[in-house]
């Protein structure tokens, strides 16, 4: 059951058949590190790494159904739904 803030409706939805998951990047702290030492070409190539791997990671649950809603830096939070409420 999700419900929304009152600042947006207030909304509660109740899903069956629902699979979460939680994604998050082994050993991103060490890479950060590691390329912090670079400076600022070094953040950038963080930027990159993320955005490639997340960029192959998203494709591949958008594929099987989920929902990406949530990003923390190098995680995220999936909810694979089998009804969608919103599709009625």
């Amino acid at each position: 059951r999700i419900t929304t803030p009152p600042e947006i409706g207030g909304e509660t939805v109740t899903f069956k058949n629902t699979g979460v998951m939680i994604a998050d990047v082994s050993g991103f702290t060490r890479m950060n590190e590691s390329f912090a030492r670079m400076g600022e070409s070094g953040a950038e190539k963080v930027t990159r790494h993320l955005n490639q791997y997340f960029t192959k990671l998203l494709n591949i649950i958008d594929r099987h159904g989920g929902d990406c809603v949530k990003f923390a830096g190098d995680a995220l939070i999936v909810i694979f739904k089998e009804d969608n409420p919103y599709e009625k």
